[in-house]
Protein backbone atom coordinates (compact mmCIF):
# COMPACT_ATOMS: atom_id res chain seq x y z
CA UNK A 1 0.00 0.00 0.00
CA UNK A 2 0.99 3.32 -0.63
CA UNK A 3 1.20 5.92 2.57
CA UNK A 4 -1.69 5.98 3.98
CA UNK A 5 -4.36 9.01 3.80
CA UNK A 6 -3.69 11.22 6.12
CA UNK A 7 -6.82 11.61 9.49
CA UNK A 8 -6.55 15.54 9.49
CA UNK A 9 -7.51 16.84 6.41
CA UNK A 10 -5.50 18.80 4.17
CA UNK A 11 -8.06 21.72 3.92
CA UNK A 12 -11.57 22.14 4.67
CA UNK A 13 -14.36 24.75 3.09
CA UNK A 14 -17.41 26.55 4.09
CA UNK A 15 -19.23 27.33 0.92
CA UNK A 16 -22.07 28.56 2.31
CA UNK A 17 -22.93 28.94 5.99
CA UNK A 18 -25.96 27.17 7.49
CA UNK A 19 -26.33 24.87 4.15
CA UNK A 20 -25.88 21.21 4.03
CA UNK A 21 -23.87 18.82 1.44
CA UNK A 22 -25.23 16.44 0.35
CA UNK A 23 -22.53 15.38 -2.60
CA UNK A 24 -19.70 15.45 -3.78
CA UNK A 25 -17.30 14.23 -6.25
CA UNK A 26 -14.15 13.77 -7.42
CA UNK A 27 -11.88 13.31 -10.06
CA UNK A 28 -9.48 9.98 -10.70
CA UNK A 29 -6.60 11.75 -9.29
CA UNK A 30 -8.22 13.78 -7.12
CA UNK A 31 -7.47 17.06 -8.81
CA UNK A 32 -10.76 18.44 -9.41
CA UNK A 33 -13.29 17.82 -6.76
CA UNK A 34 -17.67 19.06 -7.46
CA UNK A 35 -20.06 19.56 -4.39
CA UNK A 36 -23.49 20.94 -4.22
CA UNK A 37 -25.37 22.98 -1.11
CA UNK A 38 -28.80 22.11 -0.24
CA UNK A 39 -31.45 21.99 2.80
CA UNK A 40 -33.11 18.65 3.20
CA UNK A 41 -36.09 20.49 5.56
CA UNK A 42 -35.94 23.78 4.07
CA UNK A 43 -35.67 26.44 1.57
CA UNK A 44 -32.96 29.12 0.36
CA UNK A 45 -30.14 29.76 -2.32
CA UNK A 46 -28.25 27.04 -3.15
CA UNK A 47 -25.37 26.64 -5.79
CA UNK A 48 -22.98 24.18 -7.07
CA UNK A 49 -18.67 24.51 -6.56
CA UNK A 50 -15.52 23.37 -8.04
CA UNK A 51 -12.40 23.47 -6.10
CA UNK A 52 -8.53 22.26 -7.22
CA UNK A 53 -6.79 19.85 -4.84
CA UNK A 54 -5.42 23.03 -2.85
CA UNK A 55 -8.61 24.18 -1.52
CA UNK A 56 -8.81 27.20 -4.48
CA UNK A 57 -12.47 27.73 -5.11
CA UNK A 58 -12.29 27.81 -9.44
CA UNK A 59 -15.76 28.71 -9.82
CA UNK A 60 -19.49 28.48 -8.67
CA UNK A 61 -22.78 27.99 -10.43
CA UNK A 62 -25.77 29.01 -8.64
CA UNK A 63 -28.78 26.55 -8.92
CA UNK A 64 -31.26 30.02 -10.12
CA UNK A 65 -30.59 33.57 -10.39
CA UNK A 66 -33.83 34.15 -8.97
CA UNK A 67 -34.28 36.28 -5.62
CA UNK A 68 -36.72 34.03 -4.03
CA UNK A 69 -35.41 30.74 -2.05
CA UNK A 70 -35.60 27.16 -3.65
CA UNK A 71 -36.30 24.42 -2.22
CA UNK A 72 -34.15 21.47 -1.25
CA UNK A 73 -31.53 22.49 -3.55
CA UNK A 74 -27.96 20.32 -5.25
CA UNK A 75 -28.87 16.41 -4.34
CA UNK A 76 -26.00 14.74 -6.53
CA UNK A 77 -23.29 15.80 -8.02
CA UNK A 78 -20.69 13.90 -10.28
CA UNK A 79 -17.18 14.25 -12.11
CA UNK A 80 -16.19 12.38 -15.19
CA UNK A 81 -12.84 10.28 -13.64
CA UNK A 82 -10.73 12.20 -16.68
CA UNK A 83 -11.80 15.46 -14.60
CA UNK A 84 -12.69 17.36 -17.43
CA UNK A 85 -16.70 17.47 -16.84
CA UNK A 86 -19.42 17.26 -14.05
CA UNK A 87 -22.85 17.66 -13.67
CA UNK A 88 -25.24 18.10 -10.69
CA UNK A 89 -28.86 18.01 -9.80
CA UNK A 90 -31.57 18.29 -7.50
CA UNK A 91 -34.69 20.23 -6.31
CA UNK A 92 -35.96 23.60 -6.96
CA UNK A 93 -39.81 23.57 -5.91
CA UNK A 94 -42.00 21.08 -3.22
CA UNK A 95 -44.37 20.95 -6.18
CA UNK A 96 -41.30 17.87 -7.48
CA UNK A 97 -40.02 20.63 -10.33
CA UNK A 98 -35.98 19.22 -10.63
CA UNK A 99 -33.07 20.56 -12.62
CA UNK A 100 -30.17 18.94 -14.27
CA UNK A 101 -26.66 21.16 -14.44
CA UNK A 102 -23.88 19.96 -16.55
CA UNK A 103 -20.55 21.73 -16.76
CA UNK A 104 -16.67 21.40 -18.54
CA UNK A 105 -14.90 21.57 -15.28
CA UNK A 106 -11.66 24.09 -15.79
CA UNK A 107 -13.53 26.73 -16.97
CA UNK A 108 -17.15 26.32 -15.62
CA UNK A 109 -18.76 26.78 -18.60
CA UNK A 110 -22.33 25.50 -18.82
CA UNK A 111 -22.90 22.37 -21.15
CA UNK A 112 -26.49 21.82 -20.27
CA UNK A 113 -28.83 23.43 -18.32
CA UNK A 114 -32.26 21.05 -18.13
CA UNK A 115 -35.43 21.00 -15.99
CA UNK A 116 -36.43 17.87 -14.80
CA UNK A 117 -39.66 16.76 -13.75
CA UNK A 118 -39.01 15.44 -10.27
CA UNK A 119 -35.81 15.83 -8.11
CA UNK A 120 -32.98 14.14 -9.87
CA UNK A 121 -31.84 11.71 -7.38
CA UNK A 122 -28.67 10.64 -9.33
CA UNK A 123 -26.24 11.74 -11.42
CA UNK A 124 -23.60 9.87 -13.46
CA UNK A 125 -20.83 10.80 -16.14
CA UNK A 126 -18.62 8.21 -18.26
CA UNK A 127 -14.41 8.25 -17.99
CA UNK A 128 -14.10 11.03 -20.42
CA UNK A 129 -17.57 12.40 -19.60
CA UNK A 130 -18.74 11.86 -23.25
CA UNK A 131 -21.87 10.31 -21.53
CA UNK A 132 -24.40 12.05 -18.86
CA UNK A 133 -27.06 9.47 -17.23
CA UNK A 134 -29.67 11.18 -14.96
CA UNK A 135 -32.52 9.88 -12.68
CA UNK A 136 -36.04 11.48 -11.88
CA UNK A 137 -38.98 10.68 -11.14
CA UNK A 138 -39.81 7.41 -12.85
CA UNK A 139 -37.22 6.93 -15.44
CA UNK A 140 -33.35 7.77 -16.49
CA UNK A 141 -32.28 10.09 -19.10
CA UNK A 142 -28.91 9.53 -21.24
CA UNK A 143 -27.55 12.92 -22.92
CA UNK A 144 -24.72 12.88 -25.32
CA UNK A 145 -21.75 15.50 -25.64
CA UNK A 146 -21.90 17.36 -28.55
CA UNK A 147 -20.34 20.52 -30.15
CA UNK A 148 -19.65 21.43 -26.51
CA UNK A 149 -23.13 20.95 -25.40
CA UNK A 150 -25.27 18.14 -23.52
CA UNK A 151 -27.91 16.38 -25.68
CA UNK A 152 -30.57 14.15 -24.86
CA UNK A 153 -30.50 11.23 -26.60
CA UNK A 154 -32.47 8.79 -25.21
CA UNK A 155 -35.16 7.96 -22.20
CA UNK A 156 -36.12 4.43 -20.37
CA UNK A 157 -38.85 4.55 -17.38
CA UNK A 158 -39.41 2.44 -14.96
CA UNK A 159 -42.87 1.08 -13.97
CA UNK A 160 -45.35 4.51 -13.20
CA UNK A 161 -45.25 3.74 -9.35
CA UNK A 162 -41.39 3.37 -9.02
CA UNK A 163 -38.63 5.88 -8.09
CA UNK A 164 -35.68 5.49 -9.73
CA UNK A 165 -33.11 6.49 -6.35
CA UNK A 166 -30.14 5.64 -8.10
CA UNK A 167 -28.60 5.37 -11.15
CA UNK A 168 -24.93 4.84 -12.30
CA UNK A 169 -23.08 4.62 -16.01
CA UNK A 170 -20.16 1.98 -16.45
CA UNK A 171 -16.81 4.56 -17.55
CA UNK A 172 -16.81 2.82 -21.00
CA UNK A 173 -20.31 4.56 -21.43
CA UNK A 174 -21.63 1.21 -23.09
CA UNK A 175 -23.98 0.36 -20.12
CA UNK A 176 -26.13 1.83 -17.65
CA UNK A 177 -27.71 0.09 -14.15
CA UNK A 178 -30.43 2.03 -12.48
CA UNK A 179 -32.60 1.02 -9.07
CA UNK A 180 -36.65 1.33 -9.01
CA UNK A 181 -38.21 1.16 -5.60
CA UNK A 182 -41.49 1.32 -4.95
CA UNK A 183 -43.25 1.72 -1.03
CA UNK A 184 -46.20 -0.48 0.62
CA UNK A 185 -49.08 2.08 1.78
CA UNK A 186 -49.51 -0.29 4.79
CA UNK A 187 -47.98 2.10 8.14
CA UNK A 188 -48.21 -1.56 9.74
CA UNK A 189 -45.28 -2.66 7.03
CA UNK A 190 -42.42 -0.73 8.85
CA UNK A 191 -42.12 1.24 5.10
CA UNK A 192 -41.87 -1.83 3.58
CA UNK A 193 -41.02 -1.95 -0.09
CA UNK A 194 -40.56 -3.75 -3.44
CA UNK A 195 -38.12 -2.99 -6.42
CA UNK A 196 -35.91 -4.00 -9.29
CA UNK A 197 -32.83 -3.57 -10.65
CA UNK A 198 -32.36 -2.38 -14.40
CA UNK A 199 -29.11 -3.19 -16.82
CA UNK A 200 -29.37 -1.38 -20.19
CA UNK A 201 -26.92 -1.61 -23.12
CA UNK A 202 -26.31 1.72 -24.75
CA UNK A 203 -25.61 1.20 -28.56
CA UNK A 204 -25.87 4.14 -31.10
CA UNK A 205 -27.02 6.43 -28.10
CA UNK A 206 -29.82 4.38 -27.50
CA UNK A 207 -30.98 2.83 -24.12
CA UNK A 208 -31.94 -1.15 -24.93
CA UNK A 209 -32.74 -3.30 -21.94
CA UNK A 210 -30.54 -6.26 -21.41
CA UNK A 211 -32.02 -7.87 -17.97
CA UNK A 212 -34.58 -6.85 -15.56
CA UNK A 213 -34.03 -8.11 -12.11
CA UNK A 214 -37.13 -8.02 -9.53
CA UNK A 215 -36.84 -8.10 -5.57
CA UNK A 216 -38.67 -8.53 -2.52
CA UNK A 217 -37.54 -5.85 -1.15
CA UNK A 218 -36.43 -2.32 -2.79
CA UNK A 219 -33.20 -1.88 -3.89
CA UNK A 220 -31.46 1.48 -2.57
CA UNK A 221 -28.26 2.20 -4.14
CA UNK A 222 -26.74 0.40 -7.56
CA UNK A 223 -22.51 0.52 -8.79
CA UNK A 224 -21.34 -0.83 -11.65
CA UNK A 225 -17.40 -1.88 -12.84
CA UNK A 226 -15.93 0.11 -15.34
CA UNK A 227 -16.63 -2.96 -18.11
CA UNK A 228 -20.03 -2.92 -17.77
CA UNK A 229 -19.89 -6.55 -16.82
CA UNK A 230 -20.99 -7.09 -12.98
CA UNK A 231 -23.14 -4.73 -11.34
CA UNK A 232 -25.07 -4.34 -8.02
CA UNK A 233 -26.84 -2.84 -5.07
CA UNK A 234 -27.58 -2.29 -2.08
CA UNK A 235 -31.18 -3.36 -0.49
CA UNK A 236 -34.04 -1.86 1.59
CA UNK A 237 -33.73 -4.87 4.22
CA UNK A 238 -29.81 -4.83 4.61
CA UNK A 239 -29.03 -7.68 1.98
CA UNK A 240 -26.55 -6.94 -1.06
CA UNK A 241 -26.99 -8.09 -4.44
CA UNK A 242 -24.50 -8.98 -7.31
CA UNK A 243 -25.46 -9.32 -10.88
CA UNK A 244 -23.77 -9.98 -14.55
CA UNK A 245 -24.56 -10.01 -18.37
CA UNK A 246 -23.47 -13.54 -18.72
CA UNK A 247 -24.97 -15.70 -15.95
CA UNK A 248 -28.64 -17.97 -16.64
CA UNK A 249 -29.87 -16.76 -13.37
CA UNK A 250 -29.92 -13.26 -11.91
CA UNK A 251 -28.98 -12.38 -8.89
CA UNK A 252 -25.57 -14.09 -9.47
CA UNK A 253 -25.68 -14.11 -5.73
CA UNK A 254 -27.29 -12.14 -2.30
CA UNK A 255 -25.22 -11.89 0.55
CA UNK A 256 -27.63 -11.61 3.80
CA UNK A 257 -26.04 -10.66 7.13
CA UNK A 258 -26.19 -12.35 10.52
CA UNK A 259 -26.97 -8.97 11.95
CA UNK A 260 -30.62 -8.05 12.45
CA UNK A 261 -30.59 -5.56 9.43
CA UNK A 262 -32.18 -2.06 8.34
CA UNK A 263 -31.61 -0.35 5.45
CA UNK A 264 -29.03 -0.76 3.03
CA UNK A 265 -28.05 2.95 1.93
CA UNK A 266 -24.20 2.28 0.74
CA UNK A 267 -23.02 -0.19 -2.29
CA UNK A 268 -19.33 -0.12 -4.17
CA UNK A 269 -18.29 -2.38 -6.89
CA UNK A 270 -14.74 -2.83 -8.24
CA UNK A 271 -12.83 -5.22 -10.43
CA UNK A 272 -8.97 -5.19 -9.34
CA UNK A 273 -6.44 -5.51 -12.37
CA UNK A 274 -5.87 -9.47 -11.36
CA UNK A 275 -10.30 -9.54 -12.07
CA UNK A 276 -11.24 -9.93 -8.36
CA UNK A 277 -14.73 -8.56 -7.86
CA UNK A 278 -15.05 -7.07 -4.63
CA UNK A 279 -18.14 -5.28 -2.91
CA UNK A 280 -18.63 -3.10 0.13
CA UNK A 281 -21.36 -2.10 1.16
CA UNK A 282 -23.27 -0.26 4.65
CA UNK A 283 -26.35 -1.10 6.40
CA UNK A 284 -28.07 -0.01 9.51
CA UNK A 285 -27.97 -2.17 12.20
CA UNK A 286 -31.42 -3.07 14.93
CA UNK A 287 -30.65 -4.34 18.54
CA UNK A 288 -26.85 -3.50 18.63
CA UNK A 289 -24.80 -0.90 20.66
CA UNK A 290 -23.65 0.11 16.80
CA UNK A 291 -25.66 1.56 14.54
CA UNK A 292 -24.59 0.63 11.68
CA UNK A 293 -22.42 -2.00 9.89
CA UNK A 294 -19.82 -1.78 7.05
CA UNK A 295 -19.31 -5.42 4.93
CA UNK A 296 -16.41 -5.88 2.94
CA UNK A 297 -17.23 -8.82 0.16
CA UNK A 298 -15.21 -11.08 -2.22
CA UNK A 299 -16.79 -12.80 -5.11
CA UNK A 300 -15.63 -16.58 -5.47
CA UNK A 301 -16.12 -19.53 -6.75
CA UNK A 302 -16.99 -22.39 -4.72
CA UNK A 303 -17.60 -26.06 -6.12
CA UNK A 304 -18.60 -24.55 -9.15
CA UNK A 305 -20.76 -21.50 -8.20
CA UNK A 306 -20.01 -18.07 -7.56
CA UNK A 307 -20.87 -17.08 -4.05
CA UNK A 308 -20.18 -14.42 -1.92
CA UNK A 309 -17.16 -14.35 0.96
CA UNK A 310 -17.17 -11.97 3.98
CA UNK A 311 -13.69 -10.50 4.21
CA UNK A 312 -14.49 -8.44 7.25
CA UNK A 313 -17.04 -6.32 8.71
CA UNK A 314 -16.49 -3.12 10.23
CA UNK A 315 -19.09 -1.40 13.08
CA UNK A 316 -20.05 2.12 12.53
CA UNK A 317 -21.76 4.46 15.80
CA UNK A 318 -24.60 5.53 14.29
CA UNK A 319 -26.43 4.49 10.86
CA UNK A 320 -24.27 3.75 7.75
CA UNK A 321 -24.73 6.60 5.04
CA UNK A 322 -24.37 6.26 1.26
CA UNK A 323 -20.45 7.18 1.82
CA UNK A 324 -19.26 3.68 1.20
CA UNK A 325 -16.68 3.69 -1.76
CA UNK A 326 -13.31 2.02 -2.95
CA UNK A 327 -10.75 3.17 -4.77
CA UNK A 328 -9.30 0.88 -7.67
CA UNK A 329 -7.22 -0.80 -6.44
CA UNK A 330 -8.77 -1.54 -3.88
CA UNK A 331 -6.71 0.22 -1.17
CA UNK A 332 -9.25 1.96 0.83
CA UNK A 333 -13.03 1.52 2.13
CA UNK A 334 -14.55 4.92 2.63
CA UNK A 335 -17.94 5.27 5.17
CA UNK A 336 -20.02 8.11 6.75
CA UNK A 337 -22.51 7.65 9.18
CA UNK A 338 -25.03 9.87 11.27
CA UNK A 339 -29.05 9.67 12.07
CA UNK A 340 -31.79 12.37 11.55
CA UNK A 341 -34.43 12.18 13.73
CA UNK A 342 -36.84 14.60 12.84
CA UNK A 343 -35.27 17.80 12.10
CA UNK A 344 -33.07 17.34 14.22
CA UNK A 345 -29.74 15.08 13.57
CA UNK A 346 -26.91 13.56 15.35
CA UNK A 347 -23.40 13.69 15.17
CA UNK A 348 -21.04 12.21 12.67
CA UNK A 349 -18.39 10.32 11.21
CA UNK A 350 -16.05 9.86 8.41
CA UNK A 351 -14.03 6.35 8.79
CA UNK A 352 -11.61 5.14 6.28
CA UNK A 353 -10.85 1.34 6.78
CA UNK A 354 -7.80 -0.67 4.98
CA UNK A 355 -9.83 -2.90 2.41
CA UNK A 356 -7.34 -5.51 2.88
CA UNK A 357 -7.47 -6.12 6.72
CA UNK A 358 -10.52 -4.11 7.31
CA UNK A 359 -8.66 -2.09 10.45
CA UNK A 360 -9.77 1.23 10.85
CA UNK A 361 -7.78 3.45 9.84
CA UNK A 362 -9.09 6.32 11.07
CA UNK A 363 -12.44 7.83 12.42
CA UNK A 364 -12.84 11.65 11.96
CA UNK A 365 -15.71 13.28 13.48
CA UNK A 366 -18.27 16.18 12.70
CA UNK A 367 -21.03 17.95 14.45
CA UNK A 368 -23.78 16.56 12.31
CA UNK A 369 -24.89 13.49 10.01
CA UNK A 370 -22.51 12.87 6.76
CA UNK A 371 -23.13 11.85 3.37
CA UNK A 372 -20.69 11.75 0.59
CA UNK A 373 -17.11 10.17 1.18
CA UNK A 374 -15.74 9.54 -2.65
CA UNK A 375 -12.34 8.56 -2.68
CA UNK A 376 -9.91 9.38 -6.15
CA UNK A 377 -10.07 6.67 -8.50
CA UNK A 378 -6.17 6.44 -8.19
CA UNK A 379 -6.13 6.34 -3.91
CA UNK A 380 -4.33 9.12 -2.92
CA UNK A 381 -7.24 11.91 -1.53
CA UNK A 382 -10.75 11.61 -0.61
CA UNK A 383 -13.51 14.62 -0.21
CA UNK A 384 -16.08 14.18 2.13
CA UNK A 385 -18.41 16.82 3.43
CA UNK A 386 -21.36 17.27 6.17
CA UNK A 387 -25.06 18.52 6.70
CA UNK A 388 -22.69 20.71 9.05
CA UNK A 389 -22.22 22.47 5.76
CA UNK A 390 -18.09 21.85 5.70
CA UNK A 391 -16.29 20.20 3.24
CA UNK A 392 -13.14 18.11 4.25
CA UNK A 393 -10.30 16.86 1.51
CA UNK A 394 -7.72 14.20 3.12
CA UNK A 395 -4.80 13.40 0.91
CA UNK A 396 -1.96 11.36 1.37
CA UNK A 397 1.60 12.43 2.26
CA UNK A 398 3.51 14.43 -0.58
CA UNK A 399 0.12 15.12 -2.67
Amino acid sequence: MSSVISSVPAWSVTPQAKNQINSTAISGNGDRLILGTSNEYGSGQFAVFCYDSKGSLLWQHPVTRSPEPIYQGVFWVAISRDGKYAAAGGEISKQGEGFLFAYEVDSGEILLDSPARGRVNQVSLSEQGDSLLAAFGNQVALFKLQDRKYVLADTYAADDQATVNSAVLCNEGNRAVFSAIQYSDNESSNMASFGSVFALNIENDKLSLQDRTDFDTGPIRVSIIDSGQWWGASLHDGSCVVLNDFSETLPVWRYVPEERTGVAYAFSIVESEDKELYVTYGANIEDSTYGGCVYALKSEVVYGAIKPSLMWRGMTEFGVNPGVNMDLAPQYVTATDGTPSGHDETVGNFYLFDHKTGTQLWDFPSSMMNWPMPVAANGNAIFGASDNGNAYYWCSQGS
